[in-house]
């Protein structure tokens, strides 16, 4: 199967200045700025870089997974070749790509995983770095990274998020939003070594700081030969917003002489039908950490039905049999907001 893309120039901004031929810089200032031309005009285009035209083509195997990405330039009629391989369990183990820029490297990077598919090594021009995971945990998460011959490299400290990552020379501390997205660095005296800007589909926009993290998007590791985000039982690509290889779990059955779908979310949500899309299109208020199913994020708690009348002073008596009821979660007042707090102990004797 192949796919056609095309990768636009900013609105407004079809062609090159005039006088300037296709893929031709000559007489430009600066840095790639041509001449007449205000340094923050070109507002969202990289220092040094011409906006140019792509034709991106995409071809598959028989089970779904991306082989191949063919990347032209109209400007210039280059192609740059991605190719992927992957093994019987359809699990990603190469990825070679000459295409440098735009949050990839250049060569060759492979992976290594374990009889439960959690990955258990990656291998770049760099050398080889193991993962010591724990898998005991909802979601398997990387504890310690060592090097091929086991000397250790980095450790991790995971609470309900990646809390901080320690190695021979520093610790570092990450800071996530709403939805798990490394935002902030920070040492151990509290000072912010790096900062981080995204898209709504991961696309890292803006960075300071010269700290080397690999968790970015959602908090989960990224490849930065690939820009690939490990998702477990599948990659993404935030380039194009969509995994590079079908939900596993998005299969049909031959059951009584038709086709059946495992989901029973399929109905109701026909947006899971398309067995490549990521977090339903909605990647701003939903994760996909297993790379299986969307996760939304919980809305913020309720208000406690006394709250509001708590805090004005009124009411407090109506709350009593509320606040001693036996199905109320706190235990006996204890850890109640100052206001509930106050109408806790204004309750008359016997509320109990």
């Amino acid at each position: 199967m192949e796919y056609l893309a095309k990768e636009l120039l900013p609105p407004g901004l079809k062609e090159l200045p005039p006088g300037f031929s296709k893929g031709e810089k000559t007489g430009w200032e600066g840095k790639g700025h041509p001449p007449g031309w205000e340094k923050g005009k070109k507002k969202g285009w990289p220092e040094g870089v011409v906006p140019e035209t792509y034709i991106i083509s995409y071809s598959y195997d028989g089970n779904g997974n991306l082989i191949k990405e063919i990347k032209e330039s109209e400007a210039t009629n280059l192609k740059f070749t991605t190719t992927y391989k992957w093994d019987y369990e359809n699990k990603l183990t190469m990825v070679s790509s000459p295409l440098a820029g735009e949050g990839r490297g250049e060569g060759s990077i492979s992976y290594a995983y374990d009889g439960d598919g959690n990955r258990i090594s990656k291998t770049d021009s760099s050398g080889t770095i193991k993962y010591i995971n724990d898998i005991a945990l909802p979601l398997v998460q990387v504890l310690q990274e060592t090097d091929a011959l086991g000397n250790l490299l980095a450790s991790y400290t995971i609470g309900n998020d990646l809390v901080s990552r320690t190695t021979a020379t520093e610790t570092i501390y990450y800071h996530p939003d709403a939805i798990g997205s490394i935002r902030q660095l920070t040492d151990p005296a509290q000072t912010v070594i790096a900062t981080y800007l995204y898209d709504a589909f991961g696309n890292l926009l803006a960075q300071t700081g010269t700290v080397v993290n690999l968790y970015l998007f959602t908090g989960e590791q990224q490849d930065l030969t690939t820009g690939l985000v490990y998702l477990r039982a599948r990659y993404y690509d935030p380039s194009i917003g969509r995994f590079i290889s079908r939900d596993p779990i998005l299969q049909p059955m031959w059951v009584g002489g038709i086709w059946i779908w495992l989901s029973p979310k399929l109905v109701s949500r026909p947006q899971t039908l398309y067995p490549y899309v990521y977090c339903l299109n909605n990647p701003v208020n939903v994760t996909d950490p297993l790379g299986l199913q969307q996760e939304e994020c919980p809305p913020p708690p309720p208000e406690n039905p006394c709250e509001r009348y708590a805090r004005t002073g009124r009411g407090c008596m109506d709350c009593c049999d509320f606040l001693f009821a036996p199905t109320f979660p706190i235990e006996r007042g204890t850890g109640l907001t100052p206001a509930l707090r106050n109408c806790y102990l204004a309750c008359p004797p016997g509320s109990e």
